[in-house]
């Protein structure tokens, strides 16, 4: 969180950036099947599940529009809001995929569970009535930051929750590997469809990987592996 704080001085895409880590996503369970399955098995496994299967494939199709939608959220809610806001608000995924864990797996949360998850919103409702900071940019506004987070949180909780029950329910003989690659391959077309549509104009103007510098490659490697 903190380093995409510290790149809003850099003009690159955040489209483009969630792209990336989309892609990186995608090769990495591929360099992984090819690993533990050997060369020929994983590319027979890798045609069958991903390519054959097409239609299961198309099934992640939704949990992958969530992701992408709540990774560009996420760098809304960067920008406007501090990295300790962020982190404590960001909780919240946890009290949806809770929500959304009763409502399609129909799994029970005790009574200790459920008081847990009510202290964690409100400590989240006290962490937004702190005074504002004397350091904070005038372009950024708190209303904007907390929707942009709340709304990813529920992406994610839905997300998490739908993919988890797509884990249960489908074919067992695939690995969570091949899965995975279902997921970011179809997470890379989302991804690709929202360059064309939203960054048409900035790619023109300036290129694909404009100020694509450290920092923002720290930030794809970071995300892409570790999350918010």
């Amino acid at each position: 969180a903190s380093l995409v704080r510290r790149s809003r001085v850099l003009d690159y895409s955040k489209t483009v950036v969630v792209l990336c880590q989309e892609v990186l996503k995608l090769v990495t369970c591929f360099i992984i099947i090819l690993v533990s399955d050997g060369f020929t098995d994983g590319l027979r496994s890798i045609k069958h599940h991903v390519i054959v299967e097409w239609k299961t494939t198309l099934k992640v199709g939704f949990p992958a529009l969530l992701y992408v939608i709540q990774n560009q959220l996420l760098f809304v809610a960067l920008s406007n809001l501090d990295t300790a806001t962020f982190q404590i608000t960001y909780q919240l995924k946890i009290l949806t995929t809770s929500l959304f864990s009763v409502l399609l797996l129909k799994k029970v949360i005790s009574k200790t569970q459920w008081s847990a998850l009510v202290v964690l919103t409100a400590g989240v409702i006290l962490a937004q009535w702190k005074a504002p900071s004397p350091d904070a940019d005038s372009s950024e506004s708190s209303v904007t930051g907390v929707l942009s987070i709340c709304l990813a949180s529920l992406t994610s909780g839905l997300a998490g929750v739908f993919f988890e029950m797509m884990l249960k329910k489908g074919d067992s003989s695939a690995s969570l590997w091949i899965k995975n690659m279902q997921l970011a391959a179809c997470s890379c077309v989302v991804a690709i469809v929202n360059v064309m549509i939203t960054e048409r104009e900035h790619i023109a103007a300036k290129g694909l990987f404009h100020e694509f510098e450290g920092i923002v490659l720290c930030i794809i490697v970071s995300q892409a592996y570790g999350g918010y």
